[in-house]
């Protein structure tokens, strides 16, 4: 009797070490896979119940990317082809990252978004990454076959850019690590005002790579690109792209309350039109009754 338990403990041991290592494996598989997901620090927090709030981060870079003439290829090829042609692009790209202090964000389509500096920070050090890992995917879409189209090249337009932003995480299913803030969209103004197979840059990217040395670039000078008028931090900031003026905000703010005062039972329509560049920018307000025109520049 007793060796016939003995048997049944050690059959129940084997068991219960064998599913042990089973839930190990299974772990280390589902951590893997929130890995890919999100920031692996951001990740071992969440596995720990820890709550992520929102963090401003002053300096980091942004990579946007996009396929020239996607829409052409997308019209002629099946939605298969295209899955497979994007999954092997971007299986090249994932390999790239690797090899750098980057943090794959999303992808959207054709668009491809990386940062670094963020959740670890980096210094400066955020441009070198993001520029060098440009410089090897731009290599890399040089040297890509599009399997369906052999004779055809891909050209990738790449822009980057450097600033603030503020990152977190949202929502409890399927959570995303997001970021926000006008850094985003000027990163991604730098990738649609881009050429084919060409890198563009922010002025703030620009200082950074000519600080730390080793890059060439050339200056392609001044083009119009539509950003937000308002800040990261809600006030007028001359780090970001955009300048408001504080005399020009104040003016804009009493035209409306005149207006408002004047008309409160009519709808007035305003129209802010922005065109920045380098050197200034303008700012046109339109009412319905009449335009107001405001011009600011520095040097």
């Amino acid at each position: 009797m007793m060796e016939v338990l003995e048997g049944y403990v050690n059959q129940l041991e084997d068991k219960v070490a064998e599913r042990t290592v089973e839930l190990a494996a299974a772990n280390r598989s589902l951590e893997g896979l929130l890995h890919q997901i999100l920031p692996p620090s951001v990740a071992d927090r969440l596995s720990r119940g820890e709550t992520i709030d929102p963090e401003a981060f002053d300096s980091v870079t942004i990579f946007f990317s996009d396929i020239v003439g996607f829409t052409a290829i997308s019209a002629a090829s099946t939605p298969i082809q295209i899955v497979n042609m994007l999954n092997d692009l971007y299986t090249t790209f994932d390999a790239i990252i690797d090899n750098h202090d980057v943090y794959k964000v999303e992808t959207i389509g054709d668009a491809y978004m990386v940062i670094s500096g963020l959740p670890r920070r980096n210094g400066n050090l955020h441009a070198l990454h993001i520029a060098t890992m440009a410089i090897d995917f731009v290599a890399a879409a040089a040297q890509f076959k599009i399997s369906h189209r052999p004779n055809e090249r891909l050209q990738l337009r790449a822009g980057i850019h450097s600033g603030s932003v503020v990152a977190g995480v949202v929502g409890h299913k399927m959570p995303r690590y997001c970021l926000f803030g006008d850094t985003v969209n000027t990163a991604s103004r730098m990738e649609s005002t881009s050429v084919a197979m060409r890198i563009q840059i922010s002025q703030s990217t620009y200082e950074i790579l000519s600080e730390l040395g080793g890059f060439s670039t050339e200056s392609r000078g001044e083009i119009e690109v539509k950003v937000s008028a308002t800040p990261l931090n809600g006030s007028p900031s001359r780090d970001s792209l955009l300048w408001f003026d504080k005399c020009t905000y104040s003016a804009m703010l009493r035209v409306w309350e005149v207006v408002h005062c004047l008309f409160p039972c009519l709808k007035c329509c305003l129209l802010i039109q922005m065109q920045v560049s380098i050197s200034c920018f303008l700012i046109k307000i339109s009412f319905f009754f009449r335009p107001f025109e405001y011009e600011v520049g520095w040097s």
